[in-house]
């Protein structure tokens, strides 16, 4: 398959001067980024309360790009693996990086608790973290899955809008996304049953609750 990039307003990524310098090798004085071609035109008059993005350039060329840097070698202790590859390895194993991560994050955390720490309430059991969708402009936030109640009644999700008409709100299987279509008797992916809790809508086939701007429960 094919890699695709897309930006998610609101959920985009930003990176300080401190985390590009772990894979880059550039160097950066009174806050202005220097050493590679593409910062040619960064300056201190960039430093004000204008509300406008200064975008890299290489030299000779109109488009914003990517600034031309080096991979950053430094390596702890000399000889070791430089920052630059550990970076790349954890870009390629998430998992890694997490392990990694976790147990870094809990020595911190441990400095000054000699008695060691207390575990906090769980708040994972049952947690969904919806992946960004390559379709469409929005996120959705995490949530906790409640079970349907199956012995609740099964109905459909209609609307008031006159280009609308008779349809009824449903799960796509062919965009992976819920949209409205023509009614379809027996379809279970335009069923929807209430949660055991009685806050989410629960789709028929899919299990996933009804979410309205990243919204999923309802009181």
């Amino acid at each position: 398959g094919c890699e695709r990039w897309k930006l998610i307003p609101g959920a985009d990524e930003i990176a300080l001067n401190c985390e590009m310098g772990l894979y880059l090798d550039f160097q950066v004085t009174d806050g202005i980024p220097h050493g590679c071609s593409g910062f040619e035109h960064f300056s201190a008059s960039m430093a004000s309360d204008d509300k406008k993005a200064v975008w890299s350039q290489i030299p000779g060329q109109k488009d914003k790009a990517q600034p031309d840097c080096k991979k950053q070698m430094l390596a702890e202790p000399a000889g070791s693996t430089p920052l630059s590859q550990i970076m790349e390895e954890y870009a390629d194993d998430q998992t890694q990086w997490v392990d990694d991560f976790m147990a870094a994050f809990e020595k911190m955390m441990r400095n000054g608790y000699p008695d060691g720490l207390t575990n906090s309430p769980d708040i994972h059991t049952n947690l969904v973290c919806p992946m960004p969708s390559i379709i469409g402009s929005y996120t959705e936030n995490c949530y906790q899955q409640e079970s349907v109640d199956s012995d609740g009644a099964v109905f459909k999700i209609g609307n008031r809008h006159k280009e609308l008409a008779g349809k009824v709100y449903q799960w796509n299987p062919s965009t992976q996304l819920f949209d409205f279509a023509e009614q379809q008797p027996g379809a279970t992916n335009q069923l929807w049953r209430l949660s055991s809790g009685g806050h989410q809508l629960i789709n028929e086939m899919t299990g996933l609750p009804l979410s309205v701007e990243s919204n999923v429960n309802f009181r």
